[in-house]
């Protein structure tokens, strides 16, 4: 049985923008927990997924699915007009917000036997984020 940790954000990485950067992990013990979901995400021209391009219907359609989906969700929400902790912009925001999201899904999943799947990065093996 081989785990996922799927990652996705949301905002732009710069002082100026989005208020909000957001970083979010999708955890599963089995794959397999998430292909229901996945396929009731809508697509839209280029075949992407994107869930803010989703009808309410849509929405509540996939939220449904997750709810009744063996699967864990940890997040980094940066509020870049207002934060203490994370100071860093640009890709150094980027790569923060990704090693905290990562600490958080290994206390969720502490298992080896795992894939990482970074939105259109493809997967990350185990060892590259050993210490």
């Amino acid at each position: 049985m081989k785990g996922l940790i799927a990652i996705d954000e949301s905002g732009d990485l710069g002082q100026k923008g989005s208020r909000y950067f957001l970083m979010a992990a999708i955890i599963t013990y089995r794959q397999r927990n998430l292909l229901k979901t996945y396929k009731s995400i809508p697509t839209r021209g280029d075949g992407r997924t994107k869930f803010y391009n989703a009808s309410k219907k849509e929405r509540i359609k996939v939220l449904r699915e997750i709810a009744n989906s063996n699967v864990n969700i940890v997040y980094v929400c940066v509020d870049k007009k207002n934060s203490t902790c994370f100071t860093e912009r640009g890709n150094s925001l980027y790569s923060v917000a990704l090693d905290k999201l990562l600490k958080l899904a290994f206390e969720v999943y502490p298992y080896k036997d795992i894939e990482i799947y970074i939105d259109e990065s493809g997967f990350i093996k185990y060892d590259c984020f050993k210490n």
